[in-house]
């Protein structure tokens, strides 16, 4: 589509550009898998990435032109689906038209058709390969898509911090874990502030805010009757600091604090300086830009349709001259525009390990 192909196409040069840089002095690794990483970045294009135009997938506009029925063009959305992971692969004993995977960490299992793999894998005992790869479900069978990489049970290394992993590669009884929690989250952060966003004065407010939020939270967990975390609040605190000085530097004031609710927190630096251009009487050409600019383009649009619930709204104008657009009207394209990410499936921004 000419629509997505402009976007999608300099996001697909840049990375092969990128990757190009990384491997100039590698040239047998340059040769061997630029064709195989150029190979995974279209298949994110085609079931991850989200275009700027009106922030479409590329499997959204698909579903919205294909000429076929309605319960084909929801098995088209649903590809978004994608189960990317390390997993255990194991031979299918009772077909040999499958494999079966199970991922490693989640220990949800998938019956993948042998035929979805270009050079199907010689396993000569039961649990002999991890592999490290996507999967998808078309037409009720388990596919596998993009690249992948194989190696021993013996030689896998479990990554310290994994990936952030979505909800459908969770097993049902610990996605509605995740679900319970991150609402249980909400609800603490709305009882400990009062609303969705809380402005802190500076970096080291924010940290302590937070850390006794999350001190609190536990502390009433544990009168229910469930075991307190044994956390050290204090190097907690300092952590927190240390991360937000990094972040931002150490002198940023009025920092914007949010719950986005079903995904977790958003932080906006300088947010305190943007509701007092909102409540200002007069903005000059300056501030008007600024303004606009910021909630347009820098902050995240959850946050900012939050602000125009909640504070005046007049001071918000298009920085051009006799501009007669309705900007609150238009701000979601822009929003569209620059956050595409924001319009897909909301999930919860929070990782369930193991030992949770």
């Amino acid at each position: 589509s000419y629509l997505l192909r402009v976007d999608f196409f300099l996001y697909y040069i840049e990375e092969i550009e990128e990757l190009s840089e990384r491997f100039k002095n590698e040239p047998r690794v340059l040769n061997n898998f630029l064709p195989k990483l150029a190979y995974q970045i279209t298949d994110d294009i085609i079931f991850v990435k989200r275009s700027s135009f009106c922030a479409l997938s590329t499997l959204e506009l698909f579903a919205e032109v294909a000429k076929t029925d309605a319960i084909t063009k929801a098995e088209i959305l649903s590809l978004h689906h994608r189960h990317s992971g390390a997993y255990l692969l194991e031979a299918n004993l009772s077909s040999s038209k499958y494999y079966h995977y199970s991922n490693v960490e989640t220990k949800k299992e998938y019956q993948v058709l042998k035929d979805s793999i270009q050079n199907a894998y010689k396993i000569t005992d039961v649990g002999a390969l991890i592999s490290q790869s996507s999967l998808i479900q078309w037409d009720g069978e388990w596919l596998q898509t993009g690249i992948s990489t194989i190696t021993s049970p013996k030689d896998y290394t479990q990554p310290l911090l994994p990936p952030h992993r979505v909800p459908w590669t969770y097993l049902d009884k610990d996605y509605n874990l995740v679900k319970e929690m991150i609402n249980e989250m909400y609800e603490d952060h709305i009882k400990f502030f009062g609303s969705e966003l809380y402005i802190a004065k500076d970096n080291a407010e924010l940290a302590k805010k937070v850390t006794e939020l999350a001190k609190r939270s536990a502390f009433n967990k544990g009168k229910e009757g469930e075991k307190i975390p044994n956390i050290d609040y204090e190097q907690m605190e300092k952590m927190q600091l240390k991360m937000y000085n990094q972040e931002w530097g150490e002198n940023k004031k009025n920092i914007g604090y949010f719950f986005v609710k079903g995904v977790g927190q958003a932080i906006e630096p300088s947010l305190g300086g943007m509701i007092e251009l909102l409540q200002t009487e007069t903005l000059s050409d300056e501030e008007g830009k600024e303004l606009f600019f910021n909630l347009a383009v820098n902050v995240n649009p959850h946050v900012v349709e939050f602000l125009i619930n909640n504070y005046p709204t007049k001071n918000i104008q298009y920085p051009f001259a006799k501009s007669h657009e309705d900007t609150l009207k238009a701000l979601p394209y822009f929003w569209r525009f620059h956050h595409a990410v924001e319009f897909g499936e909301k999930t919860p921004d929070l990782l369930l390990r193991k030992n949770s």
